[in-house]
């Protein structure tokens, strides 16, 4: 494991970061504050349950695999709609607009099932 790993770990009481941790003096780090360190550090004080695995602020966490479900549920759906107008439609210009849209969903679809 490379030393230039890191992770991102919260102290459930607040905690204290050593200068050796830093690079230069040491951090008070109040309770639930995400903050990056050296993975074997992070590790060390996860397994010791003096902090945990915590997602830096304003991160968003992967969705779940039944929200991904719902989400491709709706999108196919929505597909399925814009093709049923695609064949109801005359007018040329529309018919590309509607087309484009569909093609559109169906990428959101494949990259919602490679992200799964």
């Amino acid at each position: 494991m490379s030393s230039k790993e890191t992770m991102w770990i919260a102290f459930p009481n607040g905690g204290i970061l050593p200068a050796a941790i830093t690079g230069g003096k040491d951090r008070d780090v109040d309770a639930h504050e995400p903050v990056r360190v050296p993975a074997d550090y992070g590790k060390h004080l996860v397994h010791d349950r003096f902090a945990y695995e915590a997602t830096p602020k304003g991160k968003a966490t992967k969705p779940s695999s039944s929200d991904s479900a719902e989400a491709r549920q709706r999108l196919e759906a929505t597909l399925a709609g814009l093709r049923a107008k695609v064949e109801e439609v005359q007018d040329p210009a529309e018919k590309a607009k509607l087309a484009e849209q569909a093609d559109a969903v169906e990428k959101k679809i494949a990259d919602l099932a490679a992200g799964a």
